[in-house]
């Protein structure tokens, strides 16, 4: 819900009554008393919450006059979206800046005041001015800012068409330059330098019902004031933007240009089809979790044009096997959302096809900032898997094999098949829910891509992967330990040799004179390590894996066994035939 405050009554109002302590409760209890004067507080989910999102009740409507753009609770915070949020979604509130010290020395340490145009200091002219919203919010308490729309006072709520003349005052004892930021809603309007921060400026504004003029003011260290608002009644047109394309797998490219790739080159792209620009402070992206970003103020997107948001400011990371997001409204209103159920691949991305389109794609060329392409609709190549690997990345490929590593053995959604040429991982997508055996006949369509440096085929849909026939799996190929190199990677191969080394119970090395090969138990096998002895001969029978980080060696490569039965032991000696059947009973 929220904190309020409520001036000029003399009912207590606790958020501990039970007549009280509901929004729904205060809300009616505002509408009934048309004497008080309520103040949204620090619209913050982190201290209290942000009232419904700012749900509109006409009701409540009437006694609500001012909001906190800036307290000091804690660290001191600004509220500009919500500033917006507030007023888009019908309230008509003036900004207010407030020590929220709960001490007798309120008032004291801090420069941040609220301001209010009064002809006299009086209490009477005081709640007057107050319920007229003739009040600003600033964080310099010598810095005052008035606005004037046709003459009316800022907090006037005017029916007007046509050219209006806009007049902004400002006064500071101090000399100092000062920037004044006018907006039409949440559009930058225009943006004033003065060389003092005493002084008037003065322009035209078109009336557009629905609309609300306010001025921003910045000094040169940074201090900054608010004016109320003058409304304009009326209807708003829709702002219809759209989501228009997304990148939830972020791989080798740096997206947002911070020179590193990585996780935070996630990125949303919005696209405006209107005629005119339109101002984005206030507007949020909420992912499925709820995790929301709001759109700062200052934010906007031109006539026809584009905007993106990356993930290092938004803090949104879209799941890449599936996820939904939202854009919403300064009202609250839902004005578009997609939702997808696996991922287009590293680096790829969904986009709307054509702009603004009803068509949602995973098949398009990434375009921030720029119209959507979709990829030039080639057929994939069909290769056997050894000549797959020779072929550029993100190649288009179907190869055909038969399964030596069923789904998930070594690892969630991945699987191995082989040809007679050579074998490839295979990486499913999430949720696949592929039940295939040893030795069946699949095809698989992907694109060809590494993983710590062994070559994989990366599928988008379950449907891309399709059983042709049960078959027998290959023959194991024997190979000198030696050779666990790029040749045979992702193929089922033999190892014999001696065990020569252990490493806690996952990882040991053979070795049958040439060299040492790396084997290493996979949790997903369930296989059980035996106890073996340094020296003692053995068999490993498993696919050729490589893990490798940034400086990859010879010991990247591994042999991975699937199943207990791969790790083949001596037999125990036979027992002698004149040993007794029975051994002779001793003692008591």
């Amino acid at each position: 819900m929220g904190h309020i405050g409520v001036f000029n009554n003399n009912t207590l109002l606790s958020r501990t009554d039970p007549n009280y302590d509901t929004l729904a409760e205060l809300y009616d209890w505002l509408a009934a008393n048309p004497n008080a004067i309520a103040q949204f507080n620090h619209p913050d989910p982190s201290f209290g919450g942000t009232f419904n999102d700012f749900s509109f009740n006409p009701g409540a409507a009437n006694g609500v006059f001012l909001q906190e753009i800036g307290n000091s609770a804690d660290a001191y915070a600004t509220y500009e979206p919500s500033f917006l949020q507030s007023n888009m979604a019908g309230w008509r509130v003036a900004p207010t800046n407030n020590s929220d010290i709960h001490t007798a020395d309120w008032g004291f340490g801090t420069t941040r005041r609220t301001g209010i145009v009064a002809p006299a200091l009086t209490e009477p002219d005081l709640l007057a001015a107050m319920r007229a919203r003739r009040v600003f919010a600033t964080e310099d308490s010598n810095l005052a800012l008035a606005l004037r729309v046709d003459g009316a006072w800022m907090g006037s709520v005017l029916t007007a068409t046509g050219s209006l003349s806009l007049t902004v005052d400002v006064v500071d004892p101090d000399p100092e330059p000062i920037t004044i930021l006018l907006y039409d809603t949440n559009l930058l309007l225009a943006s004033v330098p003065l060389a003092t921060s005493t002084g008037q400026w003065s322009t035209l504004v078109e009336a557009l019902p629905g609309h609300f003029f306010w001025v921003k003011a910045v000094q040169a260290d940074g201090d900054t004031a608010y004016s109320a608002p003058v409304w304009l009644n009326g209807q708003a047109p829709a702002d219809t933007l759209v989501i228009n394309e997304i990148l939830p797998a972020p791989g080798d490219v740096d997206w947002d240009g911070d020179g590193t790739p990585d996780f935070n080159d996630e990125w949303v792209e919005i696209f405006n089809p209107l005629d005119r620009p339109v101002g984005l402070g206030g507007w949020r992206l909420r992912d499925a979790t709820g995790v929301t970003y709001d759109i700062p103020l200052g934010s906007s997107v031109p006539a026809g044009g584009f905007v993106v948001f990356y993930k290092v400011e938004t803090g949104i990371a879209l799941n890449n096997g599936g996820d939904s997001l939202s854009l919403i409204h300064p009202n609250g209103t839902v004005i578009d959302s997609f939702a997808y159920d696996h991922s287009p691949g590293r680096d790829d991305v969904w986009c709307r096809l054509p702009d603004a389109g009803s068509t949602w794609s995973d098949y398009c060329l990434p375009t921030p900032g720029a119209s959507n392409i979709e990829r030039p609709r080639t057929e994939p190549l069909k290769v056997k898997i050894f000549d797959a690997k020779r072929l550029t990345l993100d190649a288009w490929v179907i190869v055909k094999g038969n399964v030596t590593a069923p789904p998930d053995l070594l690892g969630s959604r991945v699987m191995y098949i082989q040809d007679d040429t050579g074998g490839i991982r295979i990486y499913l997508p999430k949720d696949h829910r592929l039940s295939l055996n040893l030795g069946d006949e699949v095809e698989v369509e992907g694109n060809l891509d590494i993983y710590r440096g062994e070559f994989e085929i990366e599928v988008d849909e379950r449907s891309d992967v399709s059983f042709q026939e049960p078959g027998l799996p290959p023959p194991p190929l024997p190979i000198a330990t030696t050779s666990l190199l790029e040749p045979y990677e992702g193929m089922l191969i033999m190892l014999q040799g001696q065990a020569v080394h252990f490493r806690g119970r996952t990882t040991m090395w053979v070795d049958d004179g040439t060299d040492w090969a790396k084997v290493v138990i996979l949790g997903t096998t369930g296989i059980r390590k035996p106890f073996i002895d340094i020296g003692t001969p053995l068999t490993v029978v498993g696919i050729a894996s490589q893990s490798s980080g940034d400086n990859p060696t010879r010991n990247d490569y591994r042999l991975l066994p699937r199943y207990q039965t791969d790790l083949i032991l001596p037999e125990a000696p036979p027992v002698p035939s004149d040993w007794p059947l029975l051994l002779p009973e001793t003692g008591n």
